[in-house]
């Protein structure tokens, strides 16, 4: 606990007090040791969360290396992830608007590259419909653009959708697994 202000002064019956402010901060600490297939013993660090887990209850943990992912308290059914489904499958993809911009840009660049070479070709160059190629391209670029950027981007969201899935499965099942390993060597 920590006080903080407080005082003030008065002088023939006039003055004035500061108030004081009071703060209280809990901690609570949470050691928890496993006992590996190897026969060493660890202190795991779960970062200040705080876990419901009493003395004598028996956990199953999904780790990766010293990482833990997640612990479920088989005494009371309850789960904790650490990890997530970001983590586990990549950033969900966002939508790129300069790539779609670039898109556009390069397929008004190209078809004004092609038109002018084909004008060119059959001695048009001079002409009213090679001169305004350039905005019947730019045309292109923009109605042409988003139909080839905007398949790619969602191919790209439906991938990511798909791998999250998948990266959820994997760990409730192995959460699953964990939880029935530790209840059958708990009955033998």
């Amino acid at each position: 606990m920590e006080g903080l202000g407080g005082g003030g002064f008065t002088y023939r019956g006039t003055g004035f007090a500061v108030p004081m402010t009071i703060e209280t901060v809990h901690e609570k600490l949470l050691e928890v040791w496993v006992a590996f297939s190897d026969g060493h013993e660890d202190r795991l660090d779960f970062g200040g969360i705080d876990l419901p887990i009493r003395e004598g209850h028996n956990v199953a943990l999904l780790m990766s290396g010293r990482s833990i992912w997640a612990v479920r308290n088989l005494s009371t059914g309850m789960t904790n992830t650490f990890v997530s489904v970001e983590q586990l499958s990549g950033p969900q993809p966002r939508f790129n608007r300069y790539g779609l911009i670039l898109t556009i840009v390069v397929i008004s660049f190209a078809t004004t590259a092609v038109g002018n070479a084909v004008w060119n070709l059959l001695g048009l160059g001079a002409t009213s419909v090679a001169q305004n190629w350039w905005d019947i391209s730019t045309g292109l670029g923009i109605v042409v653009g988003p139909l080839i950027f905007l398949p790619y981007h969602s191919r790209r969201k439906r991938a990511w959708a798909l791998r999250s899935a998948e990266a959820t499965a994997v760990v409730s099942k192995a959460l699953e697994d964990l939880a029935q390993a530790a209840r059958a060597s708990a009955k033998s």
